[in-house]
């Protein structure tokens, strides 16, 4: 009944105004209606979050994560954490009030989606498995920011670092290997479909897990 309340009451303190928000498809296909300039995100894995704060964009919210690399520790240092990738926290997320949350397309994040749409707070799913998906989340996040030009700035940087990195490389003819990820409960090896498995396949690498597929 209590977390019943905290959904209405949240609902009506935070639902969009209908002329405030735009409609976009996320990763999974889905159709979400987002603020035109979110001001309260709330990021729910690493990787969305290092690619939106590298532009200069502030979050509220943050997961509960070890690997974040130097560059970004000190400016959200100070943000709430809100559990990790495989836990998130609901109603930590729910008091930071967002206007936004962003997640990516794991099952402990799509759960999330109806209690915080009745809640009118939409969640984004957003995958990032190759290098192209890093260049669309930089253009994506810059809009959500209002940083357009850093947006586009840090986009010619990779850009530009991702050619000089590749333009040697002879597809297949680098070492082997296998990238193996996993959690308390699971072990999984990253094939080419995956970020650590493309970028392996774009720097010449033979993948051992996609000669298992």
């Amino acid at each position: 009944i209590a977390l019943a309340g905290y959904f209405l009451l949240a609902r009506g303190q935070h639902k969009l105004a209908a002329n405030a928000a735009v409609s976009v498809t996320d990763s999974t296909g889905a159709k979400v209606h987002i603020p035109a300039e979110p001001k309260r995100i709330v990021f729910l894995n690493a990787s969305n979050l290092e690619i939106f704060a590298s532009i200069g964009g502030k979050a509220v919210g943050r997961p509960t994560s070890t690997s974040y690399p130097d560059d970004i520790k000190e400016s959200i240092k100070d943000i709430p954490e809100v559990g990790m990738i495989h836990t998130p926290n609901l109603e930590k997320i729910m008091s930071l009030k967002p206007d936004l949350v962003v997640g990516t397309n794991v099952p402990f994040h799509v759960m999330l989606r109806k209690p915080l749409e009745m809640a009118g707070m939409p969640l984004y799913l957003n995958m990032i498995n190759s290098y192209e998906d890093v260049l669309k989340s930089i253009d994506d996040f810059g809009r959500f920011a209002g940083r357009e030009k850093e947006a586009a700035a840090k986009r010619a940087q990779i850009e530009k670092e991702y050619a000089a990195l590749t333009q040697d490389v002879q597809k297949g003819r680098g070492p082997k290997v296998l990238i193996i990820f996993g959690s308390p409960d699971s072990f999984n090896m990253s094939t080419k479909k995956s970020f650590g498995g493309d970028l392996a396949e774009r720097l010449g690498a033979v993948n051992i897990a996609d000669k298992a597929e």
